[in-house]
């Protein structure tokens, strides 16, 4: 059974609409669960991840789901793409592993390579509603992220939604809610 993809995935799509045939990147992979489900859907899906390990098991995911995905192994903060080469960026929690200057980089990566009017998908650990671990475990390492640092970064995009959700489980997480960002870049 393939992993299911990121649940904020799938409310995006109902703001793109059919991504068939769309070239799609998704920066920061991981296993490749946003990918596999994109590339099944039709979109030509270029996987990145700066772990190679990662980049191998997200192709592989997507081989053995019957679909195929471009694995390129590099940095969001250095994509050697083309500017405006997506029609659709995909970023899930991958900038609460960055410092504040890194995560400002991967930003303006994600627009430099992004089309005129392309949609964007961008999930991170939320600095509103992330409280600490209420079960007094080491603190996590992630950068939170703030509603004035994801205007900041995206200015002039159209938000066609941004969602701050609580999270529940796991009750001893850190990070404690996160931001949603759905928009489309200026035309």
């Amino acid at each position: 059974m393939e992993p299911l993809p990121d649940p904020f995935l799938l409310h995006f799509l109902s703001f793109v609409g059919p991504v068939a045939g769309l070239r799609v990147l998704d920066a920061g992979c991981g296993r490749g669960r946003n990918a596999v489900y994109l590339a099944a859907s039709g979109a030509r899906v270029v996987a990145l991840d700066r772990a190679r390990l990662m980049v191998r098991e997200g192709a592989a995911a997507a081989r053995a789901a019957g679909t195929a995905v471009d694995p390129t192994a590099a940095s969001a903060l250095d994509m050697p793409f083309r500017t405006a080469s997506f029609d659709v960026v995909v970023c899930t929690s991958v900038l609460e592993s960055m410092v504040e200057e890194e995560a400002w980089g991967v930003a303006g990566e994600l627009r430099r390579v992004l089309a005129p009017d392309g949609r964007a998908l961008v999930v991170a650990a939320a600095a509103e509603g992330s409280e600490g671990d209420p079960a007094g475990n080491p603190p996590f390492q992630a950068r939170l992220t703030s509603r004035a640092q994801l205007d900041a970064w995206f200015a002039g995009f159209h938000i066609d939604a941004l969602l701050h959700l609580k999270l529940v489980e796991p009750a001893t997480a850190a990070v404690r809610a996160q931001w949603a960002l759905m928009g489309r870049a200026p035309g």
